[in-house]
């Protein structure tokens, strides 16, 4: 058994026990905000470096890996209720076979089990459950951005709910990735149907309006409770992809034009402004569920959901620089800037360097220039130096009209503080609304435009609050656009 580090994993298999109509699509289209990057990083090459794996070939659990129902702090028994059915979740129902196979086990009881019930006033003891269940999640949330691959087989007939996921419990959002669930409460089983979801709320961890979420079915008819198959999600701070044996069968973006069409991280531009995908998890660390639990009351038999391994791989990027530049002699061209691999921190033009035709320069901390340096751009060209921290994973400060606190903080994520500096209101209105400015030295540009990109309004403006009226164009979706020095902000406004 390989076990390079200590993560939280859940896999799980539930029984379905009354009929329940899944919604497919769930509010993929709802957005959290509108983003407008004035700084974009590199988009990163896959780069993996095997960061958990476990085979199960030892005959028993290691200690990464708890057995209780994660939402609660008992090892043992514990309760689980979906809708009117109730099961018990027990360890003794997780066996790590000799075999190299974990087996999740969820059935009958012939005869009742007690178990600890979670409730608004804490944990109380109940009895009269007739199925129990089992499942394993890792004991740290160590798991975000990367790779994720499971090798399984499901259990067959009805009343299964195998499942492999992420998510966020220490954190005060609902944050969760479905990397596969299969049947839920569906009768008879549809072991060939692969259910991928994201869900997100950015308030709590209640199941209330305010999250949302984005799910997809796929199924190419193969009974998946008839063999092992690989199953691999790819989450990064702009997609999401699911792949079924290597075959990409799924993609969910984090940012959309005003189409609705999902920009992957490559075709992401500065000062373009992107919807933000409401249901998209913004990377918190998360632990790791593979779970079987019980979703229906008519039970074929006792389900075995068999795992042949589980790995986790995050996408290193090597330090792009850690090293310093000198030029001398004549220089054209461009250095340190896009389209270029030489990034450094620190960049000096020797004495009598000299400088022709366009050039374009960049480092990351520093860029000197010494005496008797000739910068001479021919008729027509320019000269072009810049620092730049992100060149060399450095922090970079910007702002942005999105106002979710919880988006992880990272250079990663692309925007390190998030602002909300103007309120629109009413919104949604009668085409008629106000934008008040929460800044000092207000001098702003605001325009507004419809969703075919035709600007209907546009005026300079130095108040602090600012009427709008644009109640004679046609009832709909509108951009606002604020400009402030170099710096855009957008929000959308309904006019109904």
């Amino acid at each position: 058994m390989k076990t390079n580090r200590i993560y939280i994993v859940f896999f799980a298999v539930l029984f379905s026990f009354n009929l329940f109509s899944t919604e497919i699509i769930a509010q993929c289209g709802d957005f959290l905000g509108n983003r407008t990057f004035t700084h974009l990083n590199n988009c990163y090459s896959e780069n993996w470096v095997l960061e958990f794996e476990d085979n199960f070939d030892g005959g028993q659990m290691d200690a990464q890996w708890l057995s209780n129902y994660p939402y609660t702090n008992m090892r043992g028994l514990a309760v689980y209720k979906l809708s009117n059915l109730k099961f018990v979740s027990q360890s003794s129902n997780t066996v790590n076979s000799a075999t190299g196979v974990l087996q999740i086990l969820s059935k009958a009881e012939p005869t009742p089990l007690t178990g600890w019930k979670y409730t608004n006033s804490g944990l109380e003891y109940e009895s009269g459950y007739n199925f129990s269940s089992g499942l394993i999640h890792s004991k740290d949330d160590l798991f975000s951005y990367g790779k994720y691959e499971i090798r399984c087989r499901i259990p067959e007939g009805n009343g299964h709910w195998p499942a492999f996921w992420i998510f966020g419990k220490n954190t005060p959002t609902w944050q969760e990735i479905d990397f596969f669930e299969f049947n839920f409460e569906n009768f008879p089983a549809q072991n060939d149907v692969i259910k991928m979801n994201s869900h997100y709320n950015p308030i709590s961890q209640d199941d209330d309006p305010n999250k949302k979420s984005c799910s997809r079915s796929y199924s190419n008819g193969t009974d998946f409770s008839k063999g092992f198959y690989t199953y691999t999600c790819i989450y990064s701070p702009t997609e999401i992809k699911w792949y079924l044996e290597g075959n990409l069968i799924r993609t969910v973006y984090k940012y959309l034009n005003f189409q609705g069409v999902g920009i992957s991280c490559s075709n992401l531009r500065i000062n373009t402004p992107y919807i933000i995908n409401a249901a998209f998890p913004p990377g918190v660390l998360s632990n790791l569920i593979i779970s079987n639990r019980i979703a229906l009351t008519n039970v074929d038999v006792a389900s075995v959901y068999e795992i042949d391994y589980v790995r986790y791989w995050k996408n290193v990027q090597p330090n792009p620089c850690g090293q310093n530049a000198t030029v001398t002699g004549s220089f054209t061209g461009n250095f340190g800037t896009n389209g270029n691999s030489q990034k450094v921190d620190y960049l000096t033009f020797n004495q009598n360097a000299t400088l022709y035709g366009s050039s374009s320069v960049a480092a990351s901390n520093k860029i000197v220039i010494q005496p008797n340096t000739v910068i001479k751009p021919t008729s027509g060209n320019y000269f072009h130096a810049m620092i730049d921290p992100n060149l060399c994973g450095q922090k970079l400060r910007t702002r942005d009209t999105t106002n979710n606190n919880d988006l992880e903080k990272s250079l990663e994520e692309k925007v390190i503080i998030e602002e909300n500096i103007f309120t629109i209101y009413p919104n949604p209105n009668t085409g008629q609304f106000n934008i008040e400015l929460k800044i000092d030295d207000v001098n702003a540009l605001i325009e507004v435009y419809d969703l075919m990109g035709k600007q209907v309004f546009t005026q300079n403006t130095n108040e602090t609050i600012k009427k709008i009226d644009i109640s004679d164009q046609p009832k709909g979706i509108y951009l606002v656009r604020i400009t402030v020095g170099i710096e855009v902000f957008n929000e959308k406004i309904i006019y109904q």
